[in-house]
């Protein structure tokens, strides 16, 4: 799985939540 981080335009109540789940992806690959 390929996390990315993705910023739609003219949503940014969309981008932090996809902000916050790629950050979380982050963590569990470096747990992992």
């Amino acid at each position: 799985m390929v996390a990315l981080p993705i910023f739609p335009s003219g949503n940014p109540g969309s981008g932090e939540w996809l902000f916050i789940i790629y950050k979380q992806q982050l963590m569990l690959v470096y747990y992992v």
